[in-house]
């Protein structure tokens, strides 16, 4: 990760991914952590969205 830039300096607003450890593959699934990261000043308009996406 640290070769890549951070996704602000390409305009991004929202910022969603899921993390995978390193050496387990994906076929065995399992809890793999989640983000979700926004720019501070849209912030609100992203609180209800984020407990309804935690309900399901």
């Amino acid at each position: 990760m640290a070769l890549l830039e951070a996704p602000g300096t390409f305009g991004a607003d929202v910022v969603v991914g899921s993390t995978q450890r390193f050496g387990i593959p994906m076929g065995y699934g399992g809890p793999h952590a989640g983000y979700f990261a926004t720019k501070s000043n849209i912030n609100e308009v992203f609180q209800g969205v984020s407990l309804a996406l935690h309900k399901i």
